[in-house]
């Protein structure tokens, strides 16, 4: 169904300190959870698709309600990364590479949006709107300037304990 269920999957079958930290149950209580309201949230299956598993639909409830105060955060670059705080900058650094297509919104440097989009995206951009509130937004004119990429060999060093480690 998507990168969030199957995350959620293969923490359940393989790491259950991560899917106790991610649903804030461990497997029996998430099991009993889902028997007490599955006959509630579950829909039928219609002619025009398949419905939605009780079991998904309670996951993400769960993962949504309990990852406000989350200490992982999303990488702006692929979803499926979820990345502690403390180390999402040097995560960003070492996953830009992988991804050249993106642009870097020059109001929120976590806003990684497609080269196409990206002019859309600035004037429609909420961080904007948070730095400069204003009734009628300013005519565009001129060039957009993103910030300058910084690469991991100029931000890490080399004796970093943190270091994330993947396979080049």
């Amino acid at each position: 169904m998507g990168a969030s269920n199957n995350f959620i999957r293969e923490v359940e079958e393989e790491d259950k300190t991560t899917f106790r930290n991610h649903l804030r149950l461990n497997s029996e209580q998430f099991e009993y959870l889902l028997e007490k309201v599955a006959p509630r949230i579950q829909k039928a299956d219609s002619h025009l698709r398949k419905a939605i598993p009780a079991k998904v639909k309670l996951q993400i409830v769960l993962s949504r309600y309990f990852t406000m105060d989350d200490p992982f955060v999303v990488c702006p670059y692929n979803f499926a990364h979820r990345v502690h705080r403390s180390r999402i900058q040097a995560h960003i650094v070492k996953c830009q590479p992988n991804y050249p297509e993106l642009d870097i919104c020059p109001y929120n440097a976590t806003h990684r949006v497609p080269k196409l989009e990206i002019r859309s995206h600035v004037l429609n951009c909420p961080s904007k709107n948070a730095i400069f509130p204003q009734d009628k937004p300013p005519k565009l004119t001129g060039s957009l300037t993103t910030p300058k990429p910084i690469l991991q060999k100029d931000y890490l060093p080399e004796t970093d304990p943190n270091h994330e480690i993947w396979d080049d």
